[in-house]
């Protein structure tokens, strides 16, 4: 009885040992499998640290791309600003230059015209004296000599403006720059189609005829083809 007794208290115990074993084991097993997650957990957490902090660095780099390219664009738009106002100065200037040449260009036409009237006046002077008859000898000369002096001061004051006086007795009639109004008949060949009188002088300036010379001019007599009518 006692060794009965005995032997299966020793089966229990082997049966409890067995048991505690095996539970040790699922123990271990579950340690081990908690362990291995927890390794991959870990694994996981390092990569998503290292894809955060690449995202990170990579939001800084953007973020410092981002802020380079505000300072171009201000960059630009203040040296844009900058160019709309170097045009808008340009315009006012070139206006203003406009204006200018307009105001010079309505006084160098009353200069001009003031320069023709005298000139008109002068002439008229001038054919009133010639055909004072009472005017003769020394004293007519004299007049003529003075309309000499003052033909030559005329000219040299008007060179510089690049104004011309054109129309002078005898030269060959040019209808470019006399106006013909009347004829004056003659036997000599040689006058025909030549200047016989001035009754006001023309103005050439730059090249471009101002105003015609207004003259009578030579024709043979019994002849209507040796001067042509007048170009007007």
């Amino acid at each position: 009885m006692l060794f009965f007794g005995k032997r299966r208290r020793t089966e229990e115990d082997n049966l409890a040992i067995m048991k505690l074993e095996t539970g040790l084991k699922e123990v271990k097993e579950n340690l081990q499998n908690v362990f291995s997650q927890n390794v991959k957990e870990a694994e996981a957490m390092e990569q998503w640290r290292e894809l955060a902090q690449g995202a990170a660095e990579q939001i800084e780099s953007l973020t410092k791309r981002q802020q380079e390219l505000e300072r171009q664009i201000r960059r630009q738009s203040d040296s844009f600003e900058d160019l709309l106002e170097e045009i808008q100065d340009e315009r006012s200037h070139e206006e203003r230059l406009r204006q200018e040449r307009r105001e010079n260009s309505q006084k160098e036409q009353a200069l001009l015209s003031l320069i023709m009237c005298c000139r008109e006046q002068m002439e008229l002077l001038e054919r009133q004296i010639q055909g004072d008859g009472s005017m003769t000898g020394e004293k007519l000369e004299a007049w003529q000599q003075q309309f000499c002096t003052m033909a030559k001061e005329r000219a040299k004051l008007m060179r510089p403006c690049g104004l011309e006086e054109v129309g002078c007795q005898g030269e060959t009639v040019d209808y470019e720059i006399h106006e013909v109004l009347s004829a004056v008949g003659t036997e000599n060949g040689e006058k025909a189609g030549t200047v016989a009188q001035v009754y006001s002088s023309g103005f050439i300036q730059g090249g471009r005829v101002i105003r015609k010379a207004r003259v009578a001019a030579y024709r043979l007599n019994n002849s209507e083809d040796s001067l042509p009518a007048s170009g007007g």
